[in-house]
């Protein structure tokens, strides 16, 4: 990746972790940059109004351009488009996480996250890169192409493939193994006929 856009998103990153206004001393050493880089790098962003000084002397913190420019973006995704009604609806059906990932590979990147009810829920970053269920699993073989394993102690995904506009993507339902278990085939067939309607044409 160019170093320069890699320290940009670095900068807007931190901000989302820090929670707070920082100076550009405080940023290049906490993303360990060289004081002039940094420099470079907070004056392109004021420029182009995604930060500003809190006051004349004071620290940057991003203004809410981010915020508008990204909602725009994700409103206009035709895969979002094509695939959030489906999906919540499986999520609502077996009130457990669901995600969806475009595969490439045996690697596979999240593009969306729907939360359950229950507290504990199977948390993930979107944009966060991992290896593809149902490529590589080595759990049990469940009907309707779906892979099952145990991920994590305690832990029970389900995963199945599906293709659009020639491009494959992963439907993942995980919760704990004590609530998932007992609905497995349910949670099977919902999940294999939710990947059956994403596929087809609309």
């Amino acid at each position: 990746m160019n170093l320069m856009v890699a320290r940009t998103l670095s900068v807007l990153e931190l901000f989302a972790v820090q929670k707070r206004p920082l100076s550009t001393t405080e940023i290049a050493n906490l993303l360990h940059l060289p004081a002039s880089s940094c420099h470079d790098v907070v004056r392109v962003l004021e420029a182009r109004g995604y930060l500003y000084r809190t006051s004349p002397r004071a620290c940057w913190y991003p203004t809410s351009r981010l915020l508008e420019v990204t909602t725009t973006i994700v409103a206009n995704d035709v895969v979002l488009a094509r695939m959030l009604g489906p999906l919540r609806q499986l999520r609502d059906t077996i009130d457990e996480s669901v995600l969806l990932a475009k595969v490439d590979g045996l690697q596979a990147m999240y593009l969306l996250a729907l939360e359950p009810s229950h507290a504990l829920r199977y948390l993930i970053t979107i944009g966060e890169r991992v290896r593809d269920l149902h490529a590589t699993s080595t759990g049990n073989d469940l009907p309707g192409s779906v892979s099952a394993e145990e991920s994590e102690p305690g832990l029970t995904t389900l995963s199945s493939r599906f293709t659009w506009r020639m491009a494959t993507y992963s439907v993942t339902v995980a919760g704990p193994t004590r609530r998932l278990q007992p609905r497995l085939s349910e949670a099977c067939r919902l999940l294999t006929r939710t990947c059956r309607e994403l596929q087809t044409p609309v």
